[in-house]
């Protein structure tokens, strides 16, 4: 499973991919855009309780699109490029895209780990 920040920064709806904003996120899960962008900042789910993980899970779409999807979706989006993973962003509001490439910048070095673990190249 992926930590709360990349589930966050491939957050899409549907077959299509539109990309999520945390107002998004928050109407699905009847919480605030505030819990939204704090979940969103995480780096592992050690702290999180199951009803927080379910509804975060719930409200990016990861439990729909089920972890499959989203594993080959990163592996096939990043090519060793975090930029090219976020190309589904560019949708959304200016703010929100501050936030996410922000946070994408912030945790590159970790999403460069995790991609080399999915991949074997460790």
């Amino acid at each position: 499973m992926f930590p709360p920040f990349l589930v966050r920064l491939i957050a899409r709806s549907g077959t299509r991919g539109h990309p999520l904003s945390c107002k998004d996120i928050a109407r699905k899960t009847g919480r605030s855009p505030k819990w939204v962008t704090q979940m969103s900042s995480l780096t592992e789910w050690d702290n999180v309780t199951i009803r927080d993980a379910k509804a975060f899970l719930d409200g990016t779409g990861a439990l729909e699109r089920g972890f499959a999807r989203d594993r080959e979706f990163v592996l096939r989006s990043i090519a060793g490029h975090t930029k090219e993973m976020l190309t589904h962003i560019d949708k959304l509001p200016r703010r929100e895209r501050a936030f996410l490439d922000k946070l994408s910048g912030e945790k590159s070095h970790e999403i460069a780990q995790i991609v080399r673990k999915m991949t074997g190249l460790q």
